[in-house]
C-alpha cells in the first residue's frame, strides 16, 4: 500500500478532501455566525422598541405628575382665596 509521501496522487486525493472538509467546516460557521448576527439585531430591535415605550411611559408620567401638581396648587390657591374672601365679609367693621 502507497503513502502519501510517496505517491503525489494519493497526496492530491487526500487534499482534495481535507480542503473538502474545510469548506463544509467553514459554510457551517458562516452560517451559525450569520444566525448570531440575525438573532442579535433582533435584539437590538426589540431593546430600541422597549427603550422608546419606556421613554414614553415616563414623559406620560411626568405630564400626569405635573397636572397633578398644578391642580393641588389650584386648590390650594382657590381654598386660600375663600379663606380670604370670608374673612373679609366678616371682618367685624
Amino acid at each position: 500500500m502507497t503513502t502519501e509521501r510517496e505517491d503525489l496522487n494519493v497526496h492530491v486525493d487526500i487534499c482534495q478532501l481535507r480542503y473538502q472538509q474545510l469548506e463544509e467546516r467553514i459554510a457551517r460557521v458562516e452560517n451559525h455566525v450569520a444566525t448570531i448576527n440575525k438573532d442579535l439585531q433582533d435584539f437590538k430591535s426589540e431593546m430600541r422598541e422597549n427603550f422608546d415605550q419606556v421613554k414614553t411611559m415616563i414623559a406620560a408620567a411626568q405630564a400626569q405628575r405635573f397636572n397633578t401638581m398644578v391642580g393641588s396648587a389650584a386648590t390650594v390657591v382657590v381654598a386660600l382665596l375663600g379663606m380670604l374672601g370670608y374673612l373679609i365679609v366678616h371682618l367685624p367693621k
